[in-house]
């Protein structure tokens, strides 16, 4: 009579292995962990999980039940919404462009100027200042630069603008997955500026600080994470760091629950 092999589950992969190659796994597994993580931006690393005391479980059921729920946590996505929880970024993405509980929360948001995070450094002057000129050989307003999403106001709205760019910000916060939400950056104290350029040079360092991206291998900053993977297609030093994972099995954060036995 067949019967069926005694697994292990790997508590860093979720994957499964027999109980004569589990401790040599969980060495390699931890390194490719490692590894991957040094590929992605600073922002989106996870640290390696921790690992049970699957030595102390009273069954191999209990032990495997450990070992898949320290996995679970480290892997698997919850949607903001409706707070379903998906095997991988890629599965929780498509789920929530149909979430009716995301319909609702971006219902919540219309009506509100969508400021956040722009995708360059296009200036939105506020028309209602134009009269605000500078110096003679300056014909430009002077804007006054929102530290929370680095575009330019005049100095009668900017006030203004802050408390809606905060709260629009925050919402859109709620919509993202909860390992990539960020918090709202700090406002610098802009009142104490000698000038006016120093101040939107201080309003714009805390906006850059939030929304650029560094890659991974050459260090430069992006911005937004659109920008930071089209460079890192093509980045050398990112493809050196891929070479070193030759010769090493590809087993972190599967797309399934495939069975990976001796």
């Amino acid at each position: 009579i067949f019967k069926t092999p005694k697994v292990h589950v790997c508590h860093i992969c979720g994957k499964e292995y027999g109980s004569k190659s589990i401790a040599i796994h969980e060495k390699q597994c931890a390194d490719l962990f490692k590894k991957k993580q040094e590929l992605l931006p600073p922002k989106e690393r996870k640290d390696l999980p921790e690992r049970p005391p699957l030595e102390k479980a009273s069954s191999l059921k209990e032990r495997n039940s450990w070992a898949r729920a320290s996995f679970e946590k480290m892997a698997m996505e919850k949607c903001p919404g409706c707070e379903r929880t998906f095997n991988g970024k890629a599965k929780l993405e498509k789920h929530m462009k149909g979430c009716d509980h995301i319909k609702k929360l971006k219902r919540s948001i219309s009506g509100i100027r969508d400021c956040i995070v722009p995708g360059g450094s296009v200036s939105h002057i506020d028309l209602m200042n134009l009269n605000e000129l500078g110096d003679d050989d300056n014909p430009f307003p002077r804007t006054r630069v929102c530290y929370i999403c680095g575009r330019e106001y005049g100095s009668k709205s900017i006030s203004i603008h802050e408390k809606q760019c905060a709260e629009i910000f925050k919402k859109q916060q709620v919509l993202l997955p909860s390992k990539e939400r960020k918090g709202l950056p700090e406002r610098p104290p802009l009142e104490k500026a000698t000038s006016l350029k120093e101040r939107n040079s201080w309003a714009r360092a805390s906006f850059e600080k939030m929304v650029m991206e560094t890659c991974p291998g050459c260090e430069r900053t992006f911005d937004g994470k659109m920008k930071l993977e089209k460079h890192m297609k093509g980045c050398d030093h990112v493809k050196k760091l891929k070479l070193s994972f030759y010769g090493t099995r590809d087993c972190i954060i599967p797309a399934g629950s495939t069975s990976h036995n001796n």
